[in-house]
């Protein structure tokens, strides 16, 4: 775990230096005391569900440190509008 925690802190550093955003993406699913999510300032996670024909897309809001985000389950939709 400890080139995890190293990679993700230098990440870090380098995305503070630059100013730029960095979002981790994974199809694995991990819990609550895992390095990864532990050393990030937020964790999103999308969500589909089908209800009878229609699709329901959420992205649940888990952690958002240092914001005044509102989390929980909240529904997007995606279209071809701009």
């Amino acid at each position: 775990m400890l080139g995890v925690n190293r990679f993700v802190a230098e990440l870090q550093s380098h995305a503070a230096f630059t100013g730029c955003t960095v979002q981790f993406l994974t199809s694995a699913s991990i819990d609550d005391l895992s390095p990864e999510h532990t050393m990030v300032d937020g964790v999103k996670r999308p969500k589909e569900e089908l209800l009878g024909i229609r699709t329901v897309r959420q992205l649940r809001i888990s952690k958002s440190r240092g914001s005044a985000a509102l989390g929980g389950l909240h529904q997007y939709r995606i279209s071809g509008r701009h």
